[in-house]
């Protein structure tokens, strides 16, 4: 595998980006990509510091395009950077012209933990005609919920009248509840799959409960997976080798393949 770490620019966010790009030895004409997105307090190099990802990527055959974000939530904000529109439009565009990647649905995955769990899962829905799939790790499933916890929310993430108005009432194209209740309207072979992964003892474990269970009503190919853990990179770990298998189609069952 080839490894990238630098900068590019954006014309999305106005600004100097950190990118990191895991490159398969045999090119990319047939690789399949994935886009991994990491947490609020975190940086476009946590996954390469804290996970084996590289190892898990060469084994299943993936691209794996690590974007930075800062602490946007992946949104597209009116006074700032457009965050959702560089990883679903601009990003795709910069690797293709930089690393030759091949763009296809079926070919195209995105994943993230915590607040890249939400990332992910917004990318897919809002743009389903892109992603063969999608999967979550503990991720802030549930915006609005934690919007309406007060204090709590105002301390952990003091800026997200920035990102969601500061009147706490989530836009229904922020919100992943919603969101899925109108992907469900499409054909079958036009939703995404998805999978979500949360600790027993992960602080998001009510809300990703709530989301499983709202999912578990819809016609989604879609999988929950819970064990003993918290919100931390030993979790993660295991929940990104169980992503690839799922997106390779595997069965979910015993320990990640």
């Amino acid at each position: 595998m080839s490894f990238f770490s630098g900068t590019v620019f954006s014309n999305a966010l106005l600004m100097q980006t950190s990118l990191r790009v895991i490159i398969p030895d045999n090119g990319m004409q047939n690789s399949k990509v994935l886009y991994l997105l990491h947490g609020l307090s975190d940086d476009s190099s946590i996954w390469m510091r804290k996970t084996c990802i590289e190892q898990f990527a060469e084994d299943h055959d993936y691209a794996v395009i690590m974007p930075e974000v800062n602490r946007s939530f992946y949104t597209d904000i009116d006074c700032g950077g457009k965050y959702f529109t560089y990883i679903t439009k601009e990003l795709p565009e910069i690797c293709e012209r930089l690393f030759g990647f091949r763009h296809s649905r079926e070919k195209t995955f995105v994943a993230g933990l915590s607040m890249g769990g939400y990332g992910a899962l917004k990318c897919a829905l809002r743009h389903p005609e892109q992603y063969a799939a999608c999967a979550s790790f503990s991720g802030a499933v549930d915006v609005q919920g934690l919007l309406n916890t007060g204090e709590s929310i105002d301390v952990q993430f003091p800026e997200h009248g920035l990102f969601f108005g500061k009147d706490r009432k989530l836009d229904p194209s922020l919100d992943l509840f919603k969101l899925a209740v109108e992907v469900n309207k499409l054909p079958t072979a036009q939703k995404p799959r998805v999978l979500t992964t949360c600790g027993y003892q992960d602080f998001l474990y009510a809300y990703n409960i709530g989301f499983r269970d709202l999912m578990n009503s819809l016609d989604f190919d879609y999988k929950y997976i819970e064990w003993e853990g918290a919100h931390t990179w030993p979790f993660w770990n295991t929940s990104i080798q169980y992503a690839l298998s799922f997106f390779d189609g595997h069965d979910l069952t015993g320990t990640p393949a």
